[in-house]
């Protein structure tokens, strides 16, 4: 809770933030079942945010990013405390892995409005 409060208190003094690294669905078509390899993967989107195994012992691969963007609700004074917005963007790609080939992947997306204030 506390490294929420901090991270909407940057938030209300930076116009926009990302965390971890853009996902998109562009990148993400680039990947193709049975062809892709893992090398391959890691030099189209870094190193993943998350690597694990799943229930059949294969490697899972995890990309998430999340981009936060303040509303002008944010920079007019006296009205941001009764009423302020942020716009959330967040990005989730999986990625499972069959002998370091791409055997299935997954591509979601999110956008969410984040109200705070005495009005949210």
């Amino acid at each position: 809770m506390k490294k929420l409060f901090v991270l909407l208190l940057c938030l209300f003094f930076v116009g926009c933030a990302t965390v971890g690294r853009e996902v998109n669905q562009g990148n993400a078509e680039k990947l193709q079942k049975g062809v892709t390899t893992k090398v391959e993967v890691i030099k189209i989107f870094g190193q993943p945010s998350s690597q694990s195994f799943n229930q059949a012992g294969k490697v899972v691969f995890t990309y998430i990013g999340c981009q936060v963007k303040n509303t002008a609700w944010n920079f007019i004074p006296v009205v941001s405390a009764f009423h302020s917005e942020m716009k959330m963007n967040n990005q989730i790609l999986t990625i499972t892995f069959k002998d370091d080939i791409v055997e299935e992947y997954s591509f979601s997306t999110s956008n969410t409005p984040v109200k705070y204030g005495i009005i949210p």
